[in-house]
């Protein structure tokens, strides 16, 4: 049995598939900066989206299909192509993977403790 693959190659393959998605979450983040918003969700930006396209543009009558999850990718791809206004979503730890340092604006201080629970985890270290 081939596993099914992680919500990081799921999401990389429909960014890919649908870079116009991208193209209007930046816009639309751009849109609430202007408006003099310091952070927003991303999302309602997605929410806005999925609007969008389905009832105002009917770009597809079939219905347009975002995973959820993908909110929280969109936003961590925001933060590595916009660096300076990488604080304007927040992000949280994902479960999926273990925090990096540097990494979405997380210092070594967030990274630590949480990436020793999880080794400690896998090693068998602690219950669960």
């Amino acid at each position: 049995m081939i596993p099914a693959p992680d919500i990081d190659a799921r999401f990389a393959e429909f960014d890919a598939a649908n870079p116009d998605v991208w193209d209007e979450f930046v816009r639309l983040a751009n849109l609430a900066i202007d408006a003099g918003l310091e952070r927003y969700s991303a999302d309602a930006i997605m929410h806005v989206i999925r609007w969008n396209r389905n009832i105002v543009r009917k770009v597809d009558d079939s219905g347009f299909r975002v995973n959820d999850h993908y909110a929280s990718r969109y936003a961590r791809k925001w933060g590595e192509t916009y660096p300076e206004l990488a604080g304007f979503f927040e992000t949280r730890t994902l479960r999926s993977r273990p925090p990096e340092p540097g990494r979405y604006g997380i210092g070594a201080a967030e990274a630590g403790p949480a990436l020793e629970q999880r080794e400690a985890l896998a090693d068998g270290r602690l219950g669960g």
